[in-house]
């Protein structure tokens, strides 16, 4: 949980604006990339691709750096690259995304691409600085990014010394190569970074004031204190609002996302807040549970629910299935994320990460540190 804390903290010293207007979402200097070690795994046979075939995305650091994994539903480790190097030197925004098959990460400049059993390729490079910070999502297909530009810099009239004053963003989608380039959004004050897509509409990523959250709630993967918005990519208009104006948790699924209905006051306290469900349309479902972070279960109905002191999985009819004890020490496991619709990767400062099967009420050791999720594979809303 010190983990998670730290990654807020860094969370909410970027996050400079955030934007509740209704206004319409209305350059490149290339950089070599860094070196990564990277581990290579024979490809899986061409039959494998079902609930086998999914995939959690996870990153990890410590001592030896950090890192960025695909684990599957087997427990397997099926791709990894170490040593990461990215301008700001930490996860926000958000520096990966996924695909059907696929997860784009951010080494430097570079932009790569890691498929399961893969070794990683180098596809081009985007803009980016120690002033400008990059986000992109690439869609489903493997055809089309979206790709924020955020800038800040430290001046006279920044809040502190070492806290650099925002500038501001530049939002744009185009091929994946670079070509037929499309201006979407940009602005001196909103601070918002693209996430997915949910069909031909771009999902994306509203961040909070400086001091306008103040809470320990954990939004991972995308770093959404001010929930998401939905937006054409021909036109710029926003279509869908979701968490209206609070923090969206866990991956998105095509049923949507988790919403938490409070920001969990405390800068070192860990407070449950209650949670509801938003759809694509922003209707919202109250879920009549209170958790620190929580995942919905890809494809399902079921919403796995980390409380602190804990976890449980709950059905829609309310039965709770309450996540396994660790072995050793006095921490619960807490929750990672899912993997296909049976797991849950959960992770613990003295047993480290394992892989729980909620049917079969077992765990499975997975060698590998996960922090966070960043997405799953298949990918897209």
């Amino acid at each position: 949980m010190r983990v998670r804390l730290a990654l807020v903290a860094a969370a909410l010293v970027f996050a400079e604006a955030c934007s509740s207007s209704t206004s319409s979402y209305s350059s490149s200097g290339p950089a070599a990339a860094s070196a990564s070690r990277t581990t290579a795994f024979s490809s899986p046979p061409a039959s494998a691709h079902a609930d086998q075939d999914q995939f959690a995305v996870v990153y990890g650091s410590g001592m030896g750096g950090q890192s960025l994994a695909l684990i599957g539903s087997d427990g397997r480790l099926h791709g990894q690259v170490s040593q990461l190097g990215r301008f700001g030197g930490d996860v926000v925004p958000p520096f990966a995304s996924t695909t059907n098959d696929a997860v784009y990460y951010l080494n430097g400049n570079g932009l790569m691409r890691l498929q399961p059993g893969g070794t990683p390729v180098h596809i081009r490079d985007l803009p980016g600085s120690s002033s400008v910070r990059v986000a992109f999502a690439v869609s489903p297909d493997d055809k089309r990014i979206a790709i924020a530009t955020l800038t800040s810099a430290t001046t006279s009239s920044s809040p502190s010394p070492n806290v650099p004053k925002y500038l501001g963003m530049k939002l744009f989608v185009e091929d994946l190569d670079g070509s037929n380039h499309v201006d979407v959004f940009s602005s001196t004050t909103v601070a918002e970074w693209p996430v997915g897509w949910h069909g031909s509409e771009l999902v994306i990523a509203v961040g909070a004031g400086l001091y306008g959250f103040g809470g320990s709630l954990t939004p991972y993967p995308y770093f959404a204190f001010d929930g998401i918005h939905v937006a054409d990519t021909a036109t710029g208009r926003r279509t869908a609002t979701l968490c209206a104006g609070f923090p969206a948790v866990g991956l998105a699924t095509s049923k949507g996302i988790l919403c938490a209905k409070a920001s969990g006051l405390g800068p070192t306290t860990i407070t449950p807040v209650a949670m509801a469900l938003s759809d694509w349309s922003g209707n919202e479902t109250d879920l009549g549970v209170s958790c620190i972070y929580g995942g919905l279960q890809p494809a399902g109905d079921d919403i796995a629910c980390d409380t602190n002191g804990g976890g449980f999985v709950v059905s829609p009819d309310g039965a709770q299935r309450p996540f396994p004890t660790p072995s050793t020490g006095p921490d619960p496991y807490h929750l990672v994320c899912w993997v296909g619709h049976d797991h849950l990767l959960l992770t613990s400062p003295y047993v480290g990460t394992v892989l729980y099967d909620i049917v079969a009420g077992t765990t499975q050791q997975v060698d590998i540190r996960a922090d966070m999720t960043v997405g799953a594979i298949p990918g897209g809303f």
